[in-house]
């Protein structure tokens, strides 16, 4: 419908904007922690069927874990979306770590932190969930340099 729309597309606009900030922080230099422990139940690049048609490939990494398992920072960052339920993604926060790398995680339960709010890596950050359009509970990150999708599991161990 046309509602769900508007708010699909305002919701993109919001996270297009929390992307695109060019800051002069350098966490992006440190060395990336795992968010969560659990089974990979989603990598980066695979093709989505939605209905029986392709769709978007999931640029993401999805960890099947327990709803309300703590998610710790993957990296030192400040929180530049911090929302609580959009369509697709749910509760859904993104931190920037400097020009223009931004990581976002995904279909939360919980959030703890708020915007604007710097955080070390390590740091929990929220609870696992499967808020927005989800199957299960999982977490699904996706790291970002400004609308350059990148895969995440590159600066993971």
């Amino acid at each position: 419908p046309e509602s769900v729309y508007k708010r699909i597309k305002k919701e993109n606009n919001a996270i297009g904007e929390a992307r695109a900030i060019n800051s002069d922080l350098q966490f992006f230099k440190e060395k990336f922690i795992m968010p969560v422990e659990g089974i990979i139940s989603g990598v980066y690049g695979s093709q989505r069927i939605l209905n029986g048609k392709p769709r978007w490939p999931h640029y993401g990494l999805d960890y099947a874990q327990k709803t309300g398992t703590p998610i710790k920072a993957m990296l030192s960052g400040v929180v530049t979306l911090a929302e609580k339920d959009l369509y697709y993604t749910g509760a859904t926060l993104i931190f920037d770590h400097g020009h223009g790398i931004s990581t976002l995680y995904m279909h939360m339960n919980e959030i703890l932190v708020e915007m604007g709010q710097q955080v070390k890596k390590g740091d929990i950050i929220g609870t696992v969930g499967k808020s927005g359009r989800a199957t299960g509970p999982h977490l699904d990150v996706r790291l970002n340099w400004f609308d350059i999708k990148l895969d995440p599991g590159s600066v993971l161990n």
